[in-house]
């Protein structure tokens, strides 16, 4: 297949709803040694997901990351959504 065809069937593939992966819901933790750790989730609409997990010292390292996988990855229809958990749940003694 020539390299024209394909670049227009993928243009057509990525123009269709639901193409491509976008991020959805990402979550950053809090671990017990202070460090956060940051997966962000990829969805296509569908049942594909993926997840890019990072992990930062600080509370603004993550949420530079976070802003840098925003910029790096389209959006799709829905929003993205970042869940924070900042709290730290010791287990009883």
């Amino acid at each position: 297949m020539s390299r024209d065809i394909t670049k227009r069937l993928e243009a057509l593939e990525n123009a269709r709803t639901g193409a491509g992966l976008f991020p959805s819901v990402s979550l950053m933790t809090l671990l017990r040694d202070g460090a956060w750790e940051l997966v962000c989730g990829l969805w296509d609409g569908k049942a594909d997901v993926r997840a890019i997990r990072s992990f930062h010292q600080t509370e603004e390292e993550a949420r530079a990351a976070y802003d840098e996988f925003l910029r790096t990855h389209k959006r799709g229809q829905q929003e993205p959504v970042l869940v924070v958990d900042d709290l730290l749940i010791f287990d009883a003694l």
